[in-house]
């Protein structure tokens, strides 16, 4: 039997070794980088591909001149949404580029070294708890409770074990050292599950109530095929991934969530997502179409350079609305392409043909099943989205005023 790694375990094992050397050469402790690099990357799903940039490191301008650090090879530029005089807009921003992860780590370990306000964090190496807290408190993110999304990124996926290896145990697999715990006297029962399906490798999950908030994190939506319900002899829309969990992940995310990989790229044959209409008298597939962009680490992807990618679709299963006439869902992943900046498209097919009718920009991921009323004559969409650093939000969409309801 073959149990496959997680997206996060696999982006841990992938990068425990670089935020070890970093914590050793600049003295971030490896837990906070893992976590940091975890949230602003989606868990190495949406490193704006071949800039290999994991934090979000910006090259400003300095005299006219973009400023890339001692360690970054360059700079990407590309569309991302910033607030100017408290409105919301889309520029053009340069981005540091790497050679390579450790080297995206070593510039962002750098970053808060020689950045005086960061200074004391440095007092807390040894705790990364406190060491979050400081940075957090410095200013490095606006969101509130960036700090305590660390501390639970660290706590859930144990990383606090990679900064305490020995010379020797670094040459071993990127496994962490177990961290010693208070042991009580009963001792709380849980188990880990097997989940999969015939044919299909096993993966381990969870007994519920072991885990904690964090642990729904990375399934976007509350479940496939939610939303308005559908009357007897009508198509029924269904939003979920298009064949097993072993295509790119979510959130921009690519390169195989799981299972078997060539060279960073999925065995399996997409679409990786698909909105499927299923005939609900007859049992059969009415209509089905990729759902979501191609994800930035499949597009990007240097041996698919020069190459047309045509849509993918994208793994990752959320909620929908049905109207009169559309099926409305979100995107599931981040993604960047020529067509809009950094985030996700909320979009609509035509109920009886499954042709994608329109699509508006989302700053990131749906999160929530959407809905939609009525007010004084005037259709409204309320999505809720968040992921990576982007806190949490309902954001809520209106039909032209000429447009009658659908």
């Amino acid at each position: 039997m073959t149990v496959t790694r997680t997206v996060q375990e696999a982006f841990i094992a992938r990068a425990a070794r670089a935020a070890r050397s970093t914590a050793k050469e600049y003295g971030v402790p490896a837990a906070v980088t893992l976590a940091q690099a975890a949230l602003e990357s989606d868990w190495g799903r949406a490193h704006m591909g071949e800039a290999n940039n994991y934090f979000g490191i910006k090259a400003y301008d300095k005299g006219g001149v973009p400023q890339i650090g001692p360690i970054a090879k360059g700079f990407v530029t590309l569309p991302t949404r910033e607030v100017v005089n408290g409105r919301s807009i889309t520029v053009n921003a340069r981005f540091r580029s790497y050679a390579s992860m450790a080297d995206s780590f070593r510039d962002h370990a750098n970053f808060l070294k020689v950045n005086s306000r960061y200074a004391p964090a440095f007092g807390h190496t040894g705790d990364p708890d406190a060491f979050a807290r400081a940075i957090a408190k410095a200013g490095y993110a606006t969101d509130p409770s960036y700090a305590d999304k660390l501390i639970a990124l660290m706590r859930q996926y144990k990383l606090y074990g990679y900064g305490k290896r020995t010379a020797k145990r670094d040459e071993d697999a990127d496994e962490p050292e177990r961290k010693p715990e208070h042991k009580p006297k009963h001792k709380a029962r849980t188990r880990r599950l097997q989940a999969g399906v015939v044919g299909q490798p096993f993966r381990l999950r969870e007994a519920a109530g072991t885990g904690t908030y964090a642990d729904v994190v990375p399934a976007r939506g509350t479940g496939a095929g939610r939303g308005t319900g559908t009357p007897a002899g009508q198509s029924a829309p269904v939003a979920g991934s298009g064949g097993p969990s072993t295509g790119p992940g979510q959130g921009g995310r690519g390169g195989g969530e799981s299972g078997l990989t060539v060279q960073g790229l999925s065995i399996v044959k997409p679409p990786y997502g698909a909105v499927s209409a299923i005939d609900l008298e007859k049992g059969s597939i009415r209509w089905r179409v990729p759902h979501g962009d191609t994800p930035d680490a499949v597009r990007s992807h240097p041996l698919l350079k020069g190459l047309n990618i045509p849509k993918t679709g994208q793994t990752g299963s959320v909620g929908l609305v049905i109207t009169k006439t559309l099926v409305i869902l979100g995107d599931p992943q981040f993604t960047s392409t020529p067509q809009h900046p950094r985030g996700a498209m909320l979009r609509a097919y035509d109920k009886s043909s499954g042709k994608e009718a329109g699509a508006v920009f989302m700053p990131a991921p749906q999160s929530g099943s959407p809905m939609t009323y009525m007010l004084n004559g005037r259709q409204y969409i309320v999505v809720a989205v968040s992921g990576g650093p982007y806190s949490g939000e309902y954001i809520a969409f209106s039909l032209p005023a000429d447009a009658g309801a659908r």
